[in-house]
């Protein structure tokens, strides 16, 4: 199974993609939504840091 997030409109031109994919190296459902929450939690992080530094920049 694959995980398939849309990066906001004001983040994709800093990752130069439109959406992230990953493989969750699973084939059962179950366990695929068991990766879910730390793999949203993370990208959130992620696009937090991305929003404050580029707000921090001069």
């Amino acid at each position: 199974m694959y995980f398939r997030y849309r990066v906001p409109n004001d983040i994709q031109p800093v990752l130069n993609k439109p959406d992230l994919k990953y493989s969750l190296k699973t084939h059962s459902l179950w366990t695929a939504r068991q990766y879910l929450a730390p793999i949203l939690e993370y990208i959130q992080g992620v696009f937090h840091f991305i929003r404050t530094a580029r707000d921090k920049a001069p």
